[in-house]
């Protein structure tokens, strides 16, 4: 019986299809299951990614507020500001430039300029992160502490590794089908 009214669901949506223009037909596909929520939603999850990386950086510019040698950033040796980089950074990388990627492809414009869009937004993040990473590793050599000494510091490193696989990976999206003979068996995954 789920497999009927599905197949009738389906044949509706086909024929409503032929009804709309290209531009029409595009936004319907992006709004899918959420309906009117759509832009809403779109704009909870662009302010929410913003304001995330707004409070870490007010968070880090005031952190340790009775000790004014660990307030704000700097690159310097030794200075304990190095540190405050790390989490500023890998927010940004992974709350904000992550989440525009993801959001891209909702955008109503050319597949190839929301697959630029995309790799922009993904690169960024990646930069971002592995930046952050660098600040907490020189924070950690110059002041003579362990690195690797928790379990976030292991999931961290993970992690990017993890990004940094999908990362190459998405890049084979980008070239031509005749170079990548596996491309179409990532296909079915790539829509989710």
């Amino acid at each position: 019986m789920l497999e009927s009214g599905h197949d009738e669901c389906a044949q509706d949506v086909e024929e409503q299809k032929g009804l709309l223009t290209d531009e029409e037909q595009k936004l319907s596909d992006a709004k899918g299951d959420f309906g009117n929520m759509y832009f809403p939603s779109l704009l909870v999850a662009h302010v929410t990614a913003t304001l995330l990386v707004v409070l870490i950086f007010a968070w880090m510019m005031s952190y340790n507020a009775e000790d004014s040698q660990k307030q704000g950033f700097n690159w310097e040796n030794k200075s304990p500001k190095v540190f405050n980089w790390h989490p500023v950074l890998m927010t940004t990388g992974f709350c904000f430039c992550a989440t525009q990627a993801v959001l891209s492809y909702a955008l109503p414009l050319p597949k190839l300029v929301n697959k630029m869009l995309h790799l922009f937004w993904h690169t960024s993040a990646w930069i971002f992160s592995a930046v952050g990473l660098y600040a907490v590793f020189k924070f950690h050599n110059k002041n003579d502490i362990v690195n690797m000494y928790s379990s976030h510091s292991w999931f961290g490193i993970a992690t990017i590794a993890l990004y940094g696989i999908e990362y190459l990976g998405g890049l084979a999206f980008l070239m031509p089908e005749s170079y990548i003979s596996h491309q179409s068996m990532f296909k079915y995954y790539e829509k989710y």
